[in-house]
């Protein structure tokens, strides 16, 4: 049977299923990762001191960077 697109040779019937399996685990794993940064999100926004504590890294690790940057020898 010819398809389309498909690679010469290539029997699209004798796959194996295991590629399929994975794709649909990592799918789960990817879904359940945005929802949980739906939760994450949502809490940030509506707690000041978790803005504060973000804004607080953020500001340190660009200031981490800068140092890094002006004191590296390359």
């Amino acid at each position: 049977m010819a398809v389309f697109g498909a690679t010469p040779g290539l029997d699209l019937e004798s796959r194996d299923p295991r590629p399929s399996i994975v794709n649909s685990a990592l799918s789960c794993a990817d879904l359940l990762c945005v929802l949980l940064a739906d939760r994450v999100a949502t809490f940030m926004r509506r707690s000041r001191s978790a803005s504060h504590l973000v804004q607080r890294l953020g500001g340190t690790i660009l200031v981490a960077l800068g140092l890094n940057l002006a004191f590296s020898r390359h």
